[in-house]
């Protein structure tokens, strides 16, 4: 597995995960949105780890 896809699999689990708790009650909001926050972040940088991989192959 690629590095970004392992990238993109921990923060859908974080978002996941953090949702599920928010429903139930067992987090408060800026928690989950800190949480919310890191996923969007790690998205980003899978994001960039793609965009290299991806030159690599073309060259």
């Amino acid at each position: 597995m690629k590095n970004y896809s392992l990238l993109y699999l921990l923060a859908t689990v974080l978002v996941v995960a953090a949702a599920a708790l928010r429903m139930t009650h067992v987090i408060e909001r800026p928690v989950f949105y800190l949480i919310f926050g890191i996923s969007i972040i790690l998205s980003f940088v899978a994001g960039s780890f793609k965009k290299k991989a991806l030159k690599k192959e073309h060259e």
